[in-house]
């Protein structure tokens, strides 16, 4: 006994040390002591709470007693959880390392002979207390890996000039873990593939939250984001452009068992410059919704796929806009192989092989389906083109693949060298796809021959092909050869895409049938138009009392019983940016209320106001306020320019 009280007494000089998840417990008290040897069978947790460690110097390396604490020194801290680095505070589990406020607009440059910050341990890097901070790979060296198993949640500031080189991954980020970047600006890197961020490992996951993949290069797959190996892509309200791949993918590649998930954001003037993908090249499952394709490109030799080129997994893609992209094959979309779904969403002046009169090219502006399956509903294809000799200035079907069309419009659209302005499914010397058509619009397409279809279709029923030529398939319930649907030119008609509007007196109002009104994908019914929420599928719009479908994407609003007018309007920023998601309320005398919601640009509208009353409008959004948020006014006709324009206070907040 008195051997064991001895010992005791001689352990208060020293440290003991418990190691429970890698936390570093200090010097106990001389009472704990006793009471570990009377119980020594018993196991005790003390918890310790992470560190906040304060990086105050840009320098990279630093010297250890120097006073300055660098990111380096803290990241190693942090990982260690310890204090090694006496200049920085010592780590203690999933850390916080923030920045001094004092590094505002400065630059931490890594130096080669050093490397990349190695990140082993979950942490957190915060950069929102020094605004415009970056961190700088010194186009030698990359700037970040992250270790597998290890949580990390990066926070404002700009990744910049990290460098992979020509046989590594990841030019600013190499992820094996799993990864959130939160209002982030990854710019000016490369490396390989994925010359913004490369992540990879089952069960790993890149989740981008905001902020910006600008302007990165990739020599082979993926310049501004790779993605490989079953992990997890997840991406809300990212601006993806600028980037560059010499392969697939200009600013997004994704593969092997990967999931990629797109919600809202824009990808835009990305570049595939040999293969496919402009916008974004997938052969895994990918979800898109409210997102913006636009002005992307593969205009290489091998060029599939302006905005997207699909192969392998399944794509989703929902209320999407799809412009401007440019391809020697499918301008808007190519589709390689896969089961695919299209619902409100427009492919509008996309180019394949533009100026290139050319054979060997498969045409396809809008859309090529080579040994797909392509379900489309409630979508519009305008005013797209094809350059060459191959036709299909909307889409072209090939190679056995299966297109199935409901409540599509295809207008607009043009194949300057050869047939099938908007459709084209006889491409010679390559075998033909099957189109099945249903309650669709395809009018006012121009071409060398058979300016609508080419080819045959296989009609499903009642569906208004303006010009049909020589082309075949039709069945007793489609409109007759000449039929005029009235479409009025694409524009924003409500709704979160824009669409063509149906006059009155339109041969497509209520000549589908509703049977049909279904999403190919999963035959659910259609219960609004392409405009989505506020905009029913099946209604009356010819006054006979029976609510029947239109043809088309759009449907023309309920016959009037009275004078009624449209209303509509823009939300704005004081610089007349449009805000989305804001809540429009029009409340009429009785206290009846209609709602809107402000698209990607701002716009909104209501229909079928009844005129000469007095109406309350109100704009409510989570982020903003507005400068008269309540107009009280007396709609007597058309009226489009009630606009809303957001407090400046409170739109500097939101930034």
């Amino acid at each position: 006994m008195k051997k064991q009280l001895a010992a005791a007494i001689l352990l208060t000089d020293f440290r003991i040390t418990q190691n429970i998840n890698s936390i570093k417990i200090a010097i106990l008290p001389l009472c704990l002591v006793a009471f570990l040897f009377a119980f020594p069978a018993r196991t005790f947790v003390v918890e310790a709470n992470a560190a906040t460690i304060t990086v105050n110097s840009v320098s990279d390396a630093g010297t250890n007693g120097d006073g300055l604490c660098t990111l380096r020194e803290a990241i190693l801290n942090a990982n260690a959880d310890n204090q090694s680095n006496v200049d920085c505070a010592g780590g203690a589990g999933a850390d916080t390392i923030n920045f001094n406020g004092s590094l505002a607009n400065q630059t931490i440059t890594l130096t080669s002979p050093v490397g990349q910050f190695s990140i082993t341990s979950s942490m957190t890097i915060n950069g929102s207390a020094a605004a415009n901070l970056s961190v700088s790979g010194n186009n030698a060296v990359r700037v970040f890996n992250v270790s597998t198993g290890v949580v990390v949640v990066m926070t404002g500031f700009r990744i910049t000039g990290g460098n992979g080189n020509s046989f590594q991954d990841g030019g600013a980020i190499q992820n094996f873990g799993n990864l959130t970047l939160n209002s982030m600006t990854i710019q000016t890197n490369t490396a390989r593939s994925g010359g913004g961020v490369y992540t990879a490992g089952t069960g790993n996951s890149l989740t981008i939250n905001g902020g910006s993949i600008l302007g990165n290069s990739a020599t082979s797959n993926g310049g501004g984001i790779n993605g490989t190996n079953d992990s997890i892509v997840n991406s809300t309200n990212v601006t993806v452009s600028g980037n560059t791949a010499t392969n697939n993918g200009g600013g997004i590649f994704v593969t092997g068992g990967v999931t990629l998930t797109v919600t809202g954001g824009s990808i835009t003037g990305n570049t595939a410059a040999n293969a496919s993908g402009g916008g974004i090249s997938s052969s895994a499952a990918l979800i898109v919704t409210n997102a913006s394709i636009t002005n992307n490109h593969a205009d290489g030799s091998g060029g599939l796929g302006g905005g997207m080129s699909l192969g392998g997994g399944n794509a989703t893609i929902t209320d999407s806009t799809l412009s401007g992209n440019t391809s020697r094959r499918g301008g808007g979309i190519y589709f390689i192989s896969g089961t695919h779904s299209i619902t409100g969403t427009t492919l509008s002046g996309n180019a394949a092989a533009s100026g290139a009169a050319t054979s060997g090219f498969y045409g396809g502006g809008g859309l090529v389906n080579s040994a797909s399956t392509v379900n489309v509903s409630n979508s519009t294809i305008s005013g797209n083109s094809s350059g060459c000799d191959c036709g299909g200035g909307g889409m072209t079907a090939l190679n056995g693949g299966t297109t199935n069309l409901r409540n599509v419009t295809i207008a607009n659209n043009t194949a300057s060298a050869g047939p099938g302005g908007g459709i084209n499914s006889s491409l010679t010397g390559l075998s033909s796809g099957t189109t099945n058509v249903g309650n669709t619009i395809v009018a006012d397409n121009t071409a060398s021959t058979n300016p609508d279809v080419n080819g045959a279709i296989v009609s499903q029923g009642f569906n208004l092909v303006r010009t049909r030529g020589t082309s075949t398939g039709y069945v007793a319930s489609d409109l007759p050869n000449g039929s005029n649907p009235l479409l009025q030119a694409l524009a924003n008609n409500g709704g979160i895409t824009q669409t063509h509007r149906l006059s009155a007196g339109s041969a497509a109002i209520d000549a589908g049938i509703n049977a049909l009104a279904v999403n190919p994908a999963n035959g659910a019914a259609l219960t609004t138009d392409q405009r989505g929420t506020g905009f029913p599928r099946i209604i009356d719009g010819n006054g006979d009392f029976t609510a029947t479908v239109d043809i088309g994407a759009f449907e023309a609003p309920l016959a009037p019983t009275a004078a009624t007018a449209s209303v509509s309007g823009r939300v704005v920023t004081a610089q007349g940016r449009g805000i989305r998601n804001v809540v429009i309320t029009m409340t009429d005398s009785s206290g009846n209320t209609r709602t809107a919601i402000s698209t990607t640009f701002g716009y909104y509208r209501f229909e079928e106001v009844a005129a000469g009353q007095i109406y309350i409008f109100t704009a409510r959004g989570k982020r903003f306020s507005f400068e008269q948020n309540t107009q009280v006014l007396s709609i007597l006709e058309e009226t489009n320019n009630i606009d809303f324009v957001a407090d400046e206070q409170t739109v500097f907040s939101a930034k």
